[in-house]
């Protein structure tokens, strides 16, 4: 999979701000591309091909002779079910952290056709590829996606050890997991990071949904992302989805197979600035930013994938009191496998905002926050409350014993406090709506400090 120029440099156009306050939310910054391939290149090379079909045979063997081979010709099943072999890390705040840039080519020889009979695939691809948006990098370094088991079975093989930055077609060997199923069919998990895969064996079982490891991008490859391959228990390639254009198998291998062109909100975010998308295999600049100084500029985006030219995209902003600062349509006019809009707003209300996108009837909605959130002259020096994001409970580090903590929701009122002599480290918040909020503590020599947070 080769992602297009990588950098957007020479596709930004001029952006075009709006002040939210005043000005009618017409005109964005938006940008929007599609994935591109060298065509004279293969995500697995004959050779490692070779030697993924070897390894895998001798592992088959290995375990035949020990009497420990999961599957069993005379009492496989008819068929399995896959689920979908990716998923965002647990705390990751998007809708949607994937898309499919490349399905199998059913054309063979010149020409491209998928299993639709589009063209979402190059030529001679015998995989689907799942790609990461948005921030395929930085969601790469933080591990925010997972590669886990299509269906339950058995590790046959896997390799690790290898580079997984690569920015070339054709280029080093990959880092992969191989996952035999109970009717003999085998699954390639490929393109990992490097030190991510599981820590069970060859010959260990996996169920459906465990983690085999973190998107990368080994072997060959330009961007991180999943290669996942299927063959039957007579080694034939298999495409799991179903269509009328392949020509390999003639039922879906899914449990719910997802339409061909899936458009989606992946993630509807706030950021202190544009964000910078450096040459490959530089991690993005995402300036992502929740909390904002009163009067500071709030830069308001949406990351899509699926674009679909003609459909429209609604948006919304509300103030800390529930009224609405602003209410819009954004037209799409292109197709696009990624983009991503942009508009300025300048927040006239401290407290905290929601920014809402509905898009084919699904809306995803992001909570910032704007105030002065200052502290005493008396600071209490490396004070820390994690996680953040939190959930049900959250710690308190200090270098003193902290023994007063107030917590203060959006609107300024002291919603839970705290007081012990004997010391406070951790303090309840399950109990909590959802939202963000500002933690005060003080410790025995009555220096405070504060600490903004967000409850999910």
């Amino acid at each position: 999979m080769k992602y297009i120029n990588y950098l957007l440099a020479g596709l930004f156009c001029s952006p075009l701000f709006f002040n939210l306050q005043a000005q009618s939310p017409g005109n964005a910054f938006t940008e929007g591309f599609n994935i591109a391939v060298d065509e004279g290149y293969q995500c697995v090379t004959d050779q490692q091909r070779e030697l993924s079909n070897q390894k895998i045979a001798e592992s088959i063997q290995m375990l035949k002779d020990q009497g420990k081979l999961f599957y069993n010709e005379a009492s496989k099943p008819d068929y399995i079910q896959f689920a979908w072999p990716l998923k965002k890390a647990e705390g990751v705040g998007y809708n949607q952290i994937w898309g499919v840039s490349n399905f199998v080519d059913h054309q063979g020889g010149a020409g491209i056709k998928d299993y639709f009979c589009q063209e979402k695939t190059y030529n001679g691809h015998k995989g689907t590829d799942i790609y990461l948006w948005p921030f395929w990098w930085y969601a790469m370094d933080h591990d925010q996606a997972e590669i886990i088991a299509a269906a339950d079975g058995q590790i046959l093989y896997k390799f690790d050890g290898n580079y997984d930055r690569s920015c070339v077609m054709g280029s080093g060997d990959w880092n992969a997991v191989y996952v035999q199923h109970a009717d003999g069919s085998i699954a390639w998990y490929g393109h990992m990071k490097n030190g991510s895969l599981t820590t069970k064996n060859v010959g260990d079982m996996v169920s459906k949904g465990e983690f085999l490891g973190n998107v990368g991008s080994s072997g060959s490859s330009t961007g991180p992302h999943l290669h996942f391959e299927v063959y039957n228990s007579s080694s034939q390639l298999i495409d799991p989805f179903e269509g009328s254009c392949n020509l390999l198998n003639s039922e879906s291998w899914w449990e719910d197979q997802l339409p061909h062109d899936k458009p989606t909100i992946n993630a509807v975010l706030t950021h202190s600035a544009y964000p910078v998308f450096p040459d490959c295999p530089q991690q993005e600049v995402t300036n992502l930013k929740n909390y904002f100084e009163t009067g500071e500029s709030v830069y308001l985006a949406v990351y899509l994938t699926d674009q679909e030219a003609g459909s429209t995209m609604h948006l919304k902003v509300t103030r800390p009191n529930g009224t609405i600062l602003n209410e819009w349509d954004a037209a799409l006019t292109e197709n696009y496998q990624l983009s991503y809009w942009f508009w300025i707003a300048n927040p006239d209300m401290n407290g905290n905002w929601k920014w809402e996108a509905t898009y084919k009837g699904v809306t995803v909605v992001h909570d910032f926050y704007v105030g002065v959130m200052g502290t005493a002259e008396n600071e209490i020096k490396d004070f820390k409350a994690f996680p953040n994001p939190v959930y049900e409970l959250i710690n308190l580090q200090s270098p003193d014993k902290i023994v007063d903590v107030q917590i203060i929701d959006a609107q300024g009122r002291t919603v839970k406090h705290i007081s012990s002599l004997s010391g406070i480290d951790k303090v309840d918040v399950k109990s909590l709506p959802a939202g963000f909020y500002v933690i005060k503590a003080s410790d025995i020599q009555k220096k405070t400090s504060t600490v903004k947070i967000m409850k999910k």
